[in-house]
């Protein structure tokens, strides 16, 4: 993760790829800045609990630390709400 955010800091493209758009890389050192330990500790429990096949573990990653910020909150939030049987209980209802 160190390493994606350095290579994206020394990149001296205009843009960087990020899901399958084109963001100026400007936005994306922006939103690189704003993460935090419990950011990285998400994907890696996302990474966990998904397992999703993936092709481009690099494209994968950049694109979940640069959404990291904006959905790291209702991810715990759903969790709590599941783990507390809140699920079942609206599924019941």
């Amino acid at each position: 993760m160190v390493r994606l955010i350095a290579d994206a800091e020394r990149s001296a493209a205009q843009t960087m790829r990020i899901g399958k758009e084109d963001v100026p890389r400007a936005n994306v050192l922006e939103r690189f800045r704003e993460l935090n330990r419990f950011h990285i500790e998400y994907i890696f429990d996302c990474l966990e609990e998904s397992r999703p096949n993936i092709r481009n573990i690099r494209g994968y990653l950049l694109t979940a630390l640069y959404r990291a910020p904006e959905t790291i909150e209702g991810y715990y939030a759903a969790k709590i709400v599941y783990d507390e049987g809140g699920f079942y209980s609206r599924k019941a209802a």
